[in-house]
């Protein structure tokens, strides 16, 4: 096991007795992360750190723990849903491992696609191909990233990709997205757990968001109507998507699609499934094929992020060749990230997940987005 697995269990998990010397010292980096994070907050508090504000309206999505929520679903629906609403929308992602990140860029002008994966970075690539007639940017100084979005696009409303913990850029209506089972993971700070910092910063949010909220509760868990007092909260689920279908021994280029209208997640069940993917919770993906009935034969996973190799590919190619699966599947996130023309050596399935909504929490949601939106219009006028 390596060393990266070990500390994944630490994180994800309570560390066992057998790790207790790891967990001491990923607890010790924790503290020295903690305190980082307090200073900086408390020096933009009381302004020897001063915040910007874009000419426009900005809402965010975020979370307080590291990835794995639903972030970027959650920006492509409610990305969807304000242009939805009469309204000029841009995304600004920081375009976190993209080649670009630091430098900044236009990743869509909402009708093409104009960077790779590598240079974009595989969340804000996702982004711009799904979103039509609303252009992505990028860049880790996200002022100057909605400054070229605003030159640009002259958008009336533009949604910051997980920039809960992006104090310096002043937002309008700041959303935080939860796990609906572990709120707050393992309860502790990175690298001991996954927090970026303490719950005690909810008290920042408009609105919270529970996603996964279809799942019950696990023993030992957080009342979700007592968790944030004095803020409305809402409940999502992941629904399941097939992005891509490809067909065995097919030469397909990275965005080529086939069969992709003609079935559904249902086609999964009762089918051998080897799985890849380099995603934040890994055994989330996984718990999806499986409550969708497949049979998993066989997995490789990576770390978040993962930049798939020519070696990565041959040993997935040589693993699904050795478990003869009816299906070989991985995430859209990941599918982004493979680049060269593969010969897939099984039937390859490409699934995502999509932020829903029941009928009567979608419009209360939605309500909310738009009187918040029109008091933020009246105050500008």
């Amino acid at each position: 096991m390596k060393i990266e697995k070990y500390v994944n269990t630490v994180v994800y998990g309570d560390g066992g007795n057998d790790l207790r010397f790891l967990a001491a010292l990923l607890q010790s980096a924790a503290l020295a992360y903690g305190a980082g994070v307090g200073v900086r907050r408390a020096l933009y508090r009381r302004g020897v750190l001063k915040t910007k504000r874009l000419p426009c309206a900005v809402v965010s999505v975020g979370n307080i723990t590291a990835g794995g929520v639903g972030k970027t679903p959650m920006t492509i629906y409610l990305a969807e849903q304000v242009r939805r609403m009469g309204y000029k929308a841009a995304v600004v992602s920081r375009g976190y491992g993209g080649a670009a990140e630091k430098t900044g860029g236009i990743v869509s002008d909402g009708v093409s696609v104009l960077m790779d994966s590598k240079r974009s970075g595989d969340e804000p690539y996702m982004m711009a191909r799904r979103l039509r007639n609303i252009p992505v940017v990028i860049g880790a100084d996200r002022y100057s990233a909605g400054m070229l979005a605003v030159r640009e696009f002259d958008p009336q409303v533009i949604i910051l990709d997980d920039a809960f913990q992006h104090i310096r850029l002043n937002r309008d209506i700041d959303l935080l997205l939860l796990d609906y089972q572990k709120p707050f993971g393992n309860n502790h700070l990175l690298p001991r757990g996954p927090l970026r910092e303490s719950p005690a910063g909810l008290s920042r949010v408009d609105a919270v968001i529970f996603t996964r909220a279809d799942t019950a509760i696990q023993k030992g868990g957080y009342a979700p109507a007592n968790l944030i007092p004095n803020r409305p909260v809402f409940k999502s689920r992941h629904e399941p998507t097939i992005r891509r279908y490809i067909e065995k021994n097919t030469l397909s280029p990275v965005g080529a699609s086939v069969k992709n209208q003609l079935i559904g997640p249902a086609y999964i069940s009762s089918k051998r499934v080897f799985l890849f993917s380099g995603i934040a919770d890994n055994s989330r993906f996984k718990e999806t094929v499986e409550k969708l009935g497949g049979c998993i034969v066989g997995t490789r996973f990576f770390p978040d992020h993962h930049a798939y190799s020519a070696r990565d590919m041959q040993e997935i190619q040589r693993s699904v060749m050795e478990t003869s699966p009816d299906l070989l599947m991985t995430t859209e996130k990941d599918y982004s990230r493979i680049s060269g023309n593969i010969v897939w050596p099984a039937d390859l399935m490409v699934l995502d997940v999509s932020i829903s909504f029941t009928e009567s929490e979608e419009a209360a949601f939605l309500r909310f987005i738009e009187q918040r939106l029109l008091k933020q219009r009246m105050n500008r006028l």
